[in-house]
């Protein structure tokens, strides 16, 4: 399968769109070469979707995409890829337990789900959400000063904190547009208050969230926990590649990426299982 992204979706392209579940689509192009057994399967970052990333298409589902290639192709690879944010949905992917455990208060009706083995992994772009939304607090923006963007970053940690469900602790609670906009995500991809914690992590380095994964300042016990669980986990046949930007945008200038990159590199090579 071919996967790439359109820069603009009035140009047509020849392909197959595939209904995964109710509220998720893939999109395998199919045109200008020979259908192939081997698939990439990409997910974007934070806000992406059709049409919004410039080189590939935004699809999950490993057991769907075998099912579907493997009567037609044969047993073909299949290459999970994540950009940005989507990183974090290759690492949960790889290190989580298995079967993950139920969340406490959203999986009333849970189930367990066994995860199926890809033979490679990509990362592309894995910043840490926290240090980005930490560096814009600390230099502002053209709107913001450095103390405004602080009262703000406190009130909506307060905020979602305090309220982060609602109806008997079963809805996620949403962080307003009009503050997540001005601290740097889209401004039309609502974010949960769960997520917004999660992706914030206000108790880090201590006591780190589940999508705090990339962070430079995060100990090695923690780094031990995910890429150090990879090899155990058994659900990467070969290797997981990292392409690291050396002047990412989201990166803050305090971060030395080749420390970092050589404390994964590490942390992975640790369990047996080579980056």
């Amino acid at each position: 399968m071919q996967l790439k992204i359109l820069t603009s979706l009035a140009v047509g392209q020849a392909g197959i769109l595939h209904h995964i579940t109710t509220s998720l689509i893939a999109f395998e192009h199919t045109h200008g070469s020979p259908r192939k057994p081997h698939t990439l399967l990409f997910i974007g970052g934070l806000g992406d979707g059709l049409g919004t990333v410039e080189y590939l298409e935004d699809v999950v589902a490993v057991e769907y995409i075998r099912k579907y290639k493997e009567p037609h192709y044969g047993p073909g690879k299949v290459v999970l890829m994540g950009h940005s944010t989507g990183s974090q949905d290759v690492m949960h992917y790889l290190y989580s337990p298995k079967p993950r455990p139920a969340h406490p208060v959203l999986d009333k009706c849970w189930e367990p789900v066994l995860r199926t083995p890809v033979d490679g992994a990509i990362m592309q772009a894995p910043v840490s959400d926290r240090e980005a939304i930490l560096w814009v607090v600390k230099c502002g923006t053209a709107r913001d000063s450095p103390a405004s963007m602080r009262e703000l970053y406190k009130k909506a940690v307060f905020d979602a904190e305090r309220n982060t469900y609602e109806e008997n602790e079963s809805v996620d609670t949403i962080v307003p547009l009009s503050v997540t906009s001005r601290i740097g995500y889209p401004a039309n991809a609502p974010v949960s208050s769960r997520r917004f914690l999660s992706l914030v992590s206000p108790k880090s380095p201590a006591e780190p969230s589940e999508d705090d994964l990339f962070s430079s300042d995060l100990t090695d016990a923690r780094l031990s926990e995910t890429f150090g669980s990879i090899g155990s986990r058994g659900l990467l046949g070969q290797k997981m590649m990292v392409l690291y930007s050396g002047r990412d945008q989201s990166v803050p200038d305090w971060v030395d990426k080749e420390v970092l990159l050589d404390r994964w590199e590490k942390a992975s090579n640790g369990c047996g299982r080579d980056i």
